[in-house]
Protein backbone atom coordinates (compact mmCIF):
# COMPACT_ATOMS: atom_id res chain seq x y z
CA UNK A 1 0.00 0.00 0.00
CA UNK A 2 1.38 3.35 -1.03
CA UNK A 3 0.87 6.37 0.99
CA UNK A 4 0.46 9.64 -0.89
CA UNK A 5 1.05 12.70 1.23
CA UNK A 6 -0.05 15.04 -1.47
CA UNK A 7 3.32 16.74 -1.44
CA UNK A 8 5.10 16.49 -4.74
CA UNK A 9 8.40 14.62 -4.52
CA UNK A 10 11.46 16.74 -5.31
CA UNK A 11 14.66 15.26 -6.52
CA UNK A 12 17.43 15.01 -3.92
CA UNK A 13 19.72 17.29 -5.97
CA UNK A 14 18.17 20.04 -8.02
CA UNK A 15 19.48 21.39 -11.29
CA UNK A 16 20.04 24.80 -9.69
CA UNK A 17 22.17 23.27 -6.96
CA UNK A 18 24.23 21.39 -9.54
CA UNK A 19 24.70 24.58 -11.52
CA UNK A 20 25.83 26.49 -8.42
CA UNK A 21 28.25 23.73 -7.46
CA UNK A 22 29.62 23.60 -11.01
CA UNK A 23 30.10 27.36 -11.15
CA UNK A 24 31.78 27.35 -7.73
CA UNK A 25 34.15 24.58 -8.82
CA UNK A 26 34.91 26.44 -12.05
CA UNK A 27 35.58 29.63 -10.08
CA UNK A 28 38.03 27.88 -7.75
CA UNK A 29 39.72 26.11 -10.66
CA UNK A 30 40.08 29.45 -12.47
CA UNK A 31 41.36 31.07 -9.25
CA UNK A 32 43.91 28.23 -8.83
CA UNK A 33 45.16 28.67 -12.41
CA UNK A 34 45.55 32.42 -11.97
CA UNK A 35 47.32 31.94 -8.65
CA UNK A 36 49.81 29.50 -10.22
CA UNK A 37 50.43 31.83 -13.16
CA UNK A 38 51.09 34.76 -10.83
CA UNK A 39 53.42 32.65 -8.69
CA UNK A 40 55.37 31.62 -11.79
CA UNK A 41 55.67 35.22 -12.93
CA UNK A 42 56.84 36.29 -9.48
CA UNK A 43 59.57 33.62 -9.56
CA UNK A 44 60.68 34.70 -13.01
CA UNK A 45 60.69 38.36 -12.00
CA UNK A 46 62.71 37.56 -8.89
CA UNK A 47 65.21 35.63 -10.98
CA UNK A 48 65.59 38.49 -13.44
CA UNK A 49 65.82 41.04 -10.64
CA UNK A 50 68.50 38.97 -8.92
CA UNK A 51 70.47 38.82 -12.15
CA UNK A 52 70.25 42.58 -12.68
CA UNK A 53 71.20 43.19 -9.05
CA UNK A 54 74.24 40.92 -9.42
CA UNK A 55 75.30 42.77 -12.58
CA UNK A 56 74.86 46.12 -10.85
CA UNK A 57 76.86 44.97 -7.82
CA UNK A 58 79.57 43.69 -10.13
CA UNK A 59 79.80 47.08 -11.83
CA UNK A 60 80.04 48.84 -8.47
CA UNK A 61 82.76 46.47 -7.27
CA UNK A 62 84.68 46.88 -10.52
CA UNK A 63 84.51 50.67 -10.33
CA UNK A 64 85.89 50.42 -6.80
CA UNK A 65 88.73 48.30 -8.18
CA UNK A 66 89.54 50.95 -10.78
CA UNK A 67 89.50 53.56 -8.01
CA UNK A 68 91.91 51.44 -5.95
CA UNK A 69 94.22 51.28 -8.96
CA UNK A 70 94.18 55.06 -9.26
CA UNK A 71 94.89 55.33 -5.53
CA UNK A 72 97.82 52.96 -5.96
CA UNK A 73 99.25 55.11 -8.74
CA UNK A 74 98.84 58.39 -6.92
CA UNK A 75 99.70 57.36 -3.37
CA UNK A 76 102.59 54.95 -3.90
CA UNK A 77 105.73 56.92 -3.19
CA UNK A 78 108.00 54.09 -2.03
CA UNK A 79 108.13 50.32 -1.86
CA UNK A 80 106.23 50.11 1.44
CA UNK A 81 103.32 52.26 0.24
CA UNK A 82 103.27 50.36 -3.07
CA UNK A 83 102.98 47.05 -1.21
CA UNK A 84 100.20 48.48 0.96
CA UNK A 85 98.19 49.82 -1.97
CA UNK A 86 98.83 46.73 -4.10
CA UNK A 87 97.39 44.53 -1.33
CA UNK A 88 94.26 46.71 -1.22
CA UNK A 89 93.97 46.66 -5.03
CA UNK A 90 94.49 42.89 -5.17
CA UNK A 91 91.84 42.32 -2.49
CA UNK A 92 89.34 44.38 -4.50
CA UNK A 93 90.34 42.48 -7.66
CA UNK A 94 89.52 39.18 -5.89
CA UNK A 95 86.16 40.56 -4.74
CA UNK A 96 85.27 41.46 -8.33
CA UNK A 97 86.33 38.04 -9.59
CA UNK A 98 84.31 36.32 -6.85
CA UNK A 99 81.25 38.47 -7.59
CA UNK A 100 81.46 37.61 -11.30
CA UNK A 101 81.91 33.90 -10.55
CA UNK A 102 78.92 33.98 -8.18
CA UNK A 103 76.78 35.72 -10.80
CA UNK A 104 77.71 33.04 -13.34
CA UNK A 105 76.95 30.26 -10.87
CA UNK A 106 73.61 31.80 -9.89
CA UNK A 107 72.59 32.72 -13.41
CA UNK A 108 70.38 30.66 -15.63
CA UNK A 109 70.51 32.77 -18.78
CA UNK A 110 73.23 31.36 -21.03
CA UNK A 111 73.80 34.59 -23.00
CA UNK A 112 74.37 36.54 -19.78
CA UNK A 113 76.67 33.87 -18.39
CA UNK A 114 78.76 33.92 -21.59
CA UNK A 115 79.22 37.69 -21.25
CA UNK A 116 80.07 37.36 -17.57
CA UNK A 117 82.63 34.67 -18.36
CA UNK A 118 84.12 36.95 -21.01
CA UNK A 119 84.31 39.71 -18.40
CA UNK A 120 85.96 37.34 -15.93
CA UNK A 121 88.58 36.21 -18.46
CA UNK A 122 89.43 39.77 -19.51
CA UNK A 123 89.50 40.84 -15.87
CA UNK A 124 92.11 38.18 -15.11
CA UNK A 125 94.18 39.29 -18.12
CA UNK A 126 94.06 42.88 -16.94
CA UNK A 127 95.64 41.90 -13.64
CA UNK A 128 98.75 40.89 -15.55
CA UNK A 129 98.87 44.30 -17.22
CA UNK A 130 98.42 46.03 -13.87
CA UNK A 131 101.34 44.01 -12.44
CA UNK A 132 103.53 45.06 -15.37
CA UNK A 133 102.43 48.63 -14.86
CA UNK A 134 103.53 48.57 -11.21
CA UNK A 135 106.99 47.55 -12.41
CA UNK A 136 106.99 50.66 -14.60
CA UNK A 137 105.91 52.70 -11.59
CA UNK A 138 108.96 51.51 -9.63
CA UNK A 139 111.28 51.83 -12.64
CA UNK A 140 110.32 55.48 -13.15
CA UNK A 141 110.74 56.51 -9.53
CA UNK A 142 107.05 56.22 -8.60
CA UNK A 143 106.02 58.68 -11.26
CA UNK A 144 102.47 57.55 -12.12
CA UNK A 145 102.37 58.88 -15.69
CA UNK A 146 104.22 56.01 -17.41
CA UNK A 147 102.46 53.35 -15.34
CA UNK A 148 99.06 54.92 -16.00
CA UNK A 149 99.78 55.21 -19.72
CA UNK A 150 100.60 51.48 -19.88
CA UNK A 151 97.10 50.52 -18.73
CA UNK A 152 95.14 53.46 -20.07
CA UNK A 153 91.66 52.42 -21.19
CA UNK A 154 91.84 48.73 -20.27
CA UNK A 155 88.98 49.17 -17.82
CA UNK A 156 86.49 50.54 -20.36
CA UNK A 157 85.91 47.37 -22.39
CA UNK A 158 85.26 45.47 -19.16
CA UNK A 159 82.64 47.98 -18.08
CA UNK A 160 81.02 47.66 -21.49
CA UNK A 161 80.94 43.86 -21.14
CA UNK A 162 79.36 44.01 -17.71
CA UNK A 163 76.76 46.64 -18.72
CA UNK A 164 75.22 44.81 -21.66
Amino acid sequence: MEFDSGIPQRPLVSGALLAKAGLTAAFFAFFYLIWNAISGLEQQLKSNTDHFAAAHNLQVEYKLEVQEWKDLLLRSTDHASLDKHWAIFEKQHRQVAEAAAAAIKGGDVRAVNVKLQSFLDAHANNLTQYRESTALLVKHGYDPQKADQAVKGIDRPLLTRSCR
